[in-house]
């Protein structure tokens, strides 16, 4: 048996912007949330500068449509990059 003490890890639950009724909070969430692993790598953070690039619209106007298909990929594409 080892000793000592162990540390467990949970995985973060990622965030699906189809889930959320309020295209606006969702690019809050994203962005809040997908700087954390911004910082891992140059690529992630890359990656994560496009993806929020695009959510911008999202975040400032008053009234806005439901995020963008193109949008939605790139946000798949940065879950699998952070392996969530």
């Amino acid at each position: 048996m080892l000793g000592g003490v162990i540390f467990g890890y949970a995985k973060p639950v990622p965030i699906n912007p189809a889930n959320f009724r309020d295209p606006k909070r969702a690019a809050y969430a994203i962005t809040e949330y997908g700087r954390i692993f911004a910082e891992d790598s140059e690529r992630l953070n890359e990656t994560y500068a496009n993806l929020i690039s695009r959510l911008e619209v999202y975040k400032y106007k008053k009234v806005v449509t439901a995020i963008d298909d193109e949008s939605r990929s790139y946000y798949k594409i940065y879950l699998e990059m952070i392996d969530v």
